[in-house]
């Protein structure tokens, strides 16, 4: 199950959603957090509970741990977060957390739209949404020991560039699926600069390439 906090804003006269503190959880009691992932921004995924979304459309709200219903890019990061460990000949945890990161917070699918609301969003005044755009995890180089692998899979985006290469000195060996910055500040191509769902389709295509782009990433749990 997917859980997180949502709030909505009002800047311009319209409702801007933002969404943090998300994880995938396989049960309510599961407790081992193994994984972090960063991805660009929330996406189509919305609350569960279709009177929850309609309130942050129409009020500023605040929703706690609530559950969400995912879109296909979430589904296949659970793929590939399982084809990552099977081709490592590693077994998952039956039961196990995985912290889910963004550059930004804002919930927009589309790309331009999402990149606009940010420019938007950073020339205002309001401090209150700033904030809440770049909320995160406090993380430094001592959380690398805590997780057993790190995948960023943002994409090709300029949003929050300084974090970025934050999260890029912090976790130097990680399996990349963007085209990113490197410490320098500098765009670098890598294994796999597209949509996350294109690794998934790359596995099922030629099952080598994945191998040898996921060696080696991910610590045993033994």
């Amino acid at each position: 199950m997917w859980i997180a906090d949502y709030e909505s804003k009002d800047l311009n006269d319209k409702k801007i959603i933002f969404r943090y503190n998300t994880e995938y959880k396989t049960s309510e009691n599961a407790a081992k957090v193994i994984g972090l992932i960063v991805m660009m921004n929330p996406g189509e995924a919305k609350p569960e509970d279709k009177e929850n979304f309609m309130r942050l459309e129409k009020d500023e709200v605040k929703l706690k741990k609530v559950l969400i219903k995912p879109d296909h890019t979430m589904n296949n990061l659970i793929k590939l977060i399982e084809n990552a460990h099977k081709q490592n000949n590693i077994s998952m945890p039956k039961e196990y957390i995985l912290h889910i990161e963004n550059l930004c917070n804002l919930r927009e699918p589309k790309l331009k739209l999402a990149e606009k609301a940010v420019n938007e969003i950073e020339k205002s005044d309001n401090y209150e949404i700033k904030n809440l755009l770049y909320k995160s995890r406090f993380l430094t180089v001592a959380d690398r020991k805590n997780y057993h692998f790190c995948f960023f899979t943002w994409g090709k985006t300029g949003i929050n560039k300084k974090r970025q290469e934050e999260l890029l000195l912090i976790f130097p060996d990680v399996f990349q699926i963007n085209k990113t910055l490197n410490n320098k500040g500098y765009k670098v191509n890598v294994k796999y600069p597209v949509h996350l769902g294109r690794v998934n389709r790359d596995f099922n295509r030629d099952n080598s390439i994945f191998f040898e782009a996921i060696a080696g990433k991910i610590k045993s749990y033994m």
